[in-house]
């Protein structure tokens, strides 16, 4: 069976996509500042048809950034779909994190609850400099010696 893709959340003028998650979980393991400790990755976002979700959907069809945003307090984190699917698959290899079942009216989601702290690599430093932007830095410092 084919399986239909949803077209992604955002498109940038470049036509690179983004998927946006928004959690409000007023559930969700906390730090004495109330922030959360964790994101929710989804795996399977249907159950009973066993359709992907989450990181691994927006990988599929071709999304480059995967933006999670908390409700409260408002947070947001710009991860790379690559790198986090990858560190999602090295993460759930470990054993060490429990899959969790949400029910929802006619199905479940799955997914699971990992730290925020292990994705530092995947996320995106919107600010950063590209390569020519760099090679033209360094240019002007030459020029002005």
């Amino acid at each position: 069976m084919a399986e239909k893709c949803k077209e992604p959340d955002f498109k940038d003028h470049h036509g690179r996509k983004l998927e946006l998650k928004f959690d409000v979980s007023a559930r969700a393991r906390r730090d004495s500042k109330g922030r959360q400790l964790n994101f929710f990755m989804e795996t399977i976002s249907n159950d009973r048809k066993q359709t992907p979700g989450g990181v691994a959907r927006a990988k599929k069809e071709g999304v480059e950034f995967y933006v999670y945003m908390f409700e409260k307090p408002f947070r947001m984190f710009v991860l790379d779909v690559k790198k986090t699917t990858a560190k999602i698959k090295e993460l759930i290899a470990t054993g060490w994190y429990r899959k969790c079942r949400i029910k929802n009216r006619y199905y479940c989601t799955e997914g699971y609850a990992l730290p925020i702290a292990e994705f530092k690599s995947c996320i995106v430093k919107l600010n950063r400099m590209s390569k020519q932007q760099r090679a033209l830095k360094r240019l002007e410092w030459s020029l002005v010696k």
